[in-house]
């Protein structure tokens, strides 16, 4: 059993979907902080197979820069 926590960044980021308003941007370039996560996992192995369920504790996300949201 084990717990990990990842804080999420991106590159870049491309909106594919339909603009939902004038101006709303399509790429965002840089390195952006997005968000953070929290995972309870279980390892199981078997030979050569591994499995791991994962239960999500704690999932937070920052407002998307893509559509202009502070």
């Amino acid at each position: 059993m084990q717990a990990e926590f990842f804080n999420n960044f991106s590159l870049k980021r491309k909106y594919n979907g339909r603009l939902p308003f004038d101006g709303a941007n399509t790429v965002c370039n840089g390195f952006n902080y997005f968000g953070n996560s929290l995972n309870f996992f279980v390892s199981l192995s078997k030979k050569n197979i591994e499995l791991e369920p994962y239960l999500r504790i704690y999932n937070s996300y920052k407002k998307d820069r893509l559509l202009k949201e502070n």
